[in-house]
């Protein structure tokens, strides 16, 4: 054995023997490939674990890591690439690749040694590296069935650089290359049955069988295409139907793929993504799918959505069953942390048989059951604002809507309608509580003493009624065990338990009402001691706040205060008139702009309530409501002769003689304009502000505009920008124009993040950005958060595991007498270090609990001077400033 030994442990790589290839087959394959696909896996394996779905949307073929991810994945492939490195180096034969020698490979697992290894650095999103492996294997093993894999993996590396282009070229090769392999196997197959079909009619001869020569074997056309292949083949021809949005290819492919993958968890991935597609597209199958789904025992989460999809995607025309196994969920304490979304679900079916008061009370009960999904109340908050959009009652939308962008994220497809749809909402709201309020000051002011504390009463106990609310919701979160999420949901105890908490609290409401949390609580009428001098039965908590007093609405009033009457009144005229124009401009509903411009009507002769009459007339005329438009016609003519809208209204040819008015101005402007292209810049200046004193100038924004471009290009020192800030602060002021607005505002943005730098470059800033020095990353510790050193050994694990090949420090040292700073150095720019940031940042093993306290890169230098400084305040804003991107 140890003679056999010895010879196994000399054997030779340029010799193509026996011995020698099963020595080095068996030492590429264990030492290497297996080893590192294992560690593959097992990296893999943990990823998939901790990764949380995003089941709004139609989810991932493959789980592959992002750029912050990547992160964690250096480590564990460094180790596979270096151990499959290593078994190409010492057991490749021959070990020279040259002369005739040049694409030989006689042992047989270094090609997959050198997949594993392009495979790693695929994971690791080093792409280039990954791309150029896979292209050598391809050209070095033509022979070989591994280049299908090869192939199929740059077409991957393509769709994660979204160069889809580049990647469909490869699939739509390999494509050709699958027809090409079914015909040669359908021509061989249709051969052999000729010739067995001769066989059996050629009559059978007499005497003894002639061995014929055996034929030399030479390989011929490309290598047969493996059954495995087919595994990955079609799940990611989905993956790029998908990333396309191609969703009927995106089906088909998916279909195929279901039909011979094996391995059991990834095909009910598939299953459950055709089941989202097919309910994307109102397919019935999709309720069939989801079923089959949860038949196949996925993780929880999975499972659940399935249920919960199942029902949404239900077409049948009774859908009572449905509703019970929803109702039966709820009851499931396992589901505690999704009644958002079974709630949501229940709401869903509801609003699709037109029963809109359940669906929303539905909506609104996953509102309050969303605690830690923000995307499920976001969903649920855009469901309520659309509905109640639909319905035009605005206030409340605006509401959901405000709540929405809250939590929606920016890359939703909706996001910019909602916003924009908010913008108006907003307004309109603004403007309907300012008119809404002074109007309801100034009816106080018409009534009798005694009707007035009446209102006012009913004012105080809207007020009262509002504080128990939040009084109840600080006394549930004061019960709720601190860190006890599972507790809270399942505890027994009422006090610990929402649902039970809940339904008492319903229980009580319906029993006794709001009421305050006071003594004597029974009580409902407190009218005498609301309005009692001297307070004695005044409970303490209306004691200290006044709301709950009779003065603070009385000394408010405008009555016989001739100042604070004219402003109720300009606060009404303006707040009206703005809600109703936007009824009509933005949100084009005219019956709610005609209703809004009717309560201007009671202030005419105001110019906006003369301007609110021609609104009006503008809007029954383009109603069709001939008799309200000639009322409003004679209303106008006959009472404001003289105001510009009568002029309109029997002057056919007003606005065409205006328009000659603005002519003569667009003259103007392209004179100005002119002097503008030969850079006659004081003089632009002083003509735009001559222009500008024109009342309602037609081209007064482009005027401001023009006029900030001349200061900007008239500015000889490029350190000192406040002139052009001023004159761009007054565009965006006194301009209306969105494309000129937008673009003021822009160079607004970069001219200060431009002034900022110079300023730090100049020396107005302690600090420097010098993007391109060493920088260390900082953690701000405590002294009284307990032990630095575990701190710092938390800290040296990441290190570890994730940046091993860097010869990384961690010290430690007093800032204050209340701070420690934690340094890890050092890394040559700033792109290194927040490499590290980002590491730091998305880590949820080694350092999650230090992620609590304040941390950031620095350079070197700055690092002194925040030594010398010692305000970690102002470095972090210059930090976020700097380097955090928005």
């Amino acid at each position: 054995m140890l003679l056999l030994a010895a010879v196994f442990v000399k054997c030779s790589t340029e010799k193509d023997a026996w011995v020698n290839r099963t020595y080095h087959n068996t030492t590429a394959h264990y030492n290497g490939y297996w080893n590192a696909k294992e560690l593959i896996k097992e990296t893999m394996a943990t990823y998939e674990s901790a990764y949380v779905e995003n089941y709004d949307e139609i989810i991932p073929v493959f789980l592959y890591p992002n750029e912050a991810e990547s992160k964690s994945f250096k480590s564990p492939m460094d180790t596979a690439i270096k151990k499959c490195e290593l078994v190409i180096f010492k057991h490749q034969m021959p070990n020279k690749k040259v002369g005739q020698f040049k694409r030989v490979e006689w042992c047989d697992w270094i090609d997959d040694n050198w997949l594993v290894v392009s495979e790693s650095q695929f994971y690791k999103r080093e792409f280039d590296k990954s791309l150029k492996k896979f292209q050598f294997i391809e050209k070095q093993y033509p022979t070989q069935a591994i280049i299908y894999d090869a192939r199929l993996w740059q077409a991957k590396i393509f769709m994660e650089m979204d160069n889809l282009p580049a990647a469909k070229s490869i699939l739509d090769d390999l494509k050709d290359d699958i027809e090409e392999q079914k015909e040669n196997a359908a021509s061989k197959e249709k051969k052999e049955k000729e010739i067995k079909k001769k066989k059996t009619k050629a009559p059978k001869r007499k005497g003894p069988k002639r061995k014929s020569p055996p034929k030399k074997e030479e390989p011929t056309g490309p290598p047969a295409i493996p059954d495995e292949f087919f595994q990955s083949y079609y799940p990611t021809l989905a993956d790029y139907y998908l990333r396309k949005k191609e969703y009927p290819e995106a089906i088909e492919a998916l279909e195929k793929s279901i039909e011979i993958v094996k391995e059991r968890q990834f095909k009910t991935r598939l299953i459950f993504i055709l089941a989202q597609l097919n309910h994307k597209q109102n397919n019935p199958q999709a309720s069939e799918q989801y079923a089959e789904v949860v038949k196949r025992n996925p993780k929880y989460d999975m499972a659940f959505i399935a249920k919960i999809n199942k029902a949404l995607a239900f077409s049948g025309g009774d859908k009572k069953g449905i509703k019970a196994e929803l109702r039966k969920m709820l009851k499931d304490e396992k589901n505690v942390d999704y009644l958002d979304q079974i709630y949501y679900a229940l709401g869903d079916i509801e609003l699709s048989e037109n029963n809109t008061q359940q669906g929303i009370a539905y909506l609104e009960s996953s509102v309050r059951a969303s605690t830690s999904n923000s995307d499920q109340k976001s969903k649920s908050f855009l469901r309520l604002g659309k509905l109640y959009y639909g319905q035009k009652e605005y206030i409340k939308a605006q509401q959901y809507y405000d709540s929405t962008l809250s939590s929606l994220p920016k890359k939703h497809p909706e996001y910019a309608t909602i916003e924009f749809q908010n913008i108006s909402l907003t307004e309109l709201v603004q403007n309907l509580k300012l008119a809404d309020h002074q109007d309801s000051l100034m009816s106080l002011c018409e009534l009798s003493q005694n009707d007035l504390e009446k209102k006012i009463f009913g004012i105080i106990d809207e007020e009262i009624a509002r504080k128990k609310e939040i009084e109840d919701a600080k006394a549930a979160a004061a019960l709720t065990p601190s860190g006890g999420g599972d507790l809270a949901a399942k505890g027994n105890f009422w006090a610990f338990n929402e649902k039970l908490r809940s339904a008492g609290f319903e229980k009580f409401k319906n029993v006794w009402g709001t009421r305050l949390n006071e003594d004597n609580w029974r009580r409902s009428d407190k009218s005498s001691s609301i309005f009692s001098e001297n307070g004695g039965n005044t409970p303490a908590a209306e004691k200290e706040d006044p709301k709950l007093k009779v003065e603070y609405y009385t000394q408010n009033l405008p009555c016989g205060k001739p100042n604070m009457e004219a402003k109720a009144e300009k606060d009404i005229i303006d707040g009206y008139y703005n809600a109703a124009i936007i009824y009509k401009r933005q949100l084009n509903d005219l019956d709610a702009s005609f209703r809004t411009f009717q309560k201007l009507e009671k202030y005419l002769p105001s110019t906006k309530s003369i301007e609110a009459l021609y609104q009006s007339y503008l809007i029954n005329k383009a109603k069709g409501n001939h008799s309200e438009t000639e009322k409003y016609k004679n209303w106008i003519v006959k009472d404001y002769p003289d105001s510009e809208y009568a002029k309109i209204i029997q002057n056919p040819k007003y606005l065409e003689e205006l328009g000659k008015a603005t002519q003569k101005e667009e003259t103007i402007y392209e004179g100005i304009y002119n002097q503008f292209t030969i850079k006659n810049y004081s003089q632009v200046i002083t003509d735009i502000n001559e222009r500008l004193k024109v009342e309602d100038n037609p081209y007064t924004c482009k005027y401001y505009y023009m006029k900030a471009l001349a200061i900007g290009y008239s500015k000889p020192d490029p350190n000192n920008l406040s002139d052009v800030e001023a004159a761009l602060d007054d565009v965006v002021a006194n301009c209306d124009d969105e494309l000129i607005l937008n673009q003021a505002k822009s160079t607004l943005d970069k001219l200060r993040n431009t002034q900022s730098i110079i300023d730090a470059k100049s020396g107005a800033s302690s600090y420097i950005y010098a993007s391109d020095q060493k920088h260390f990353f900082v953690l701000v510790f405590p002294n009284d958060a307990g032990s630095v050193n575990q701190a710092k050994a938390k800290i040296a694990d990441l290190n570890m595991a994730s940046f091993s090949t860097k010869q990384l420090e961690t010290k430690s040292s007093f800032i204050d007498e209340n701070n420690q700073l934690v340094t890890v150095r050092s890394f040559a720019n700033k792109e290194e270090a927040m490499d590290y940031y980002i590491t730091f940042d998305v880590n949820d093993n080694q350092v999650k609990k230090l992620k609590d306290f304040e941390y950031f890169v620095i350079t070197d230098k700055n690092f002194s001077t925040l030594f010398l400084d010692k305000d970690i305040s102002v470095y972090l804003e210059f930090f976020k400033k700097n380097y955090i991107k928005e």
